[in-house]
């Protein structure tokens, strides 16, 4: 089961999401990295997936790299559109 995905009320960098799915906003100006808060990643080993919702001329690339309680985003490029939204979900290894 997953939860109904949460979404950042901030834009532009970096929010407190903590669920297992949610969206994000970047604004344009940037290629972070943009920290995530999400207690639901539990360690380095967590998979974050990420999918842009937006088309963008610029930015072809979104990395996400895991920490515990938190992700951090980093794009190839500033996004040249007004916001970029970006759908995440978060997947933890068995322990």
């Amino acid at each position: 089961r997953v939860d109904r995905p949460a979404v950042g009320s901030g834009q532009g960098g970096s929010v407190t999401i903590d669920g297992v799915a949610g969206r994000f906003r970047l604004a344009t100006g940037g290629a972070g990295p943009f920290t995530i808060t999400n207690n639901r990643v539990l360690s380095a080993a967590s998979i974050v997936l990420l999918m842009p919702r937006s088309i963008n001329a610029t930015t072809t690339r979104v990395v996400a790299t895991a920490g515990v309680g938190s992700f951090s985003v980093t794009l190839d490029a500033a996004p040249t559109v007004t916001d970029l939204d970006v759908d995440f979900i978060v997947i933890n290894p068995a322990t």
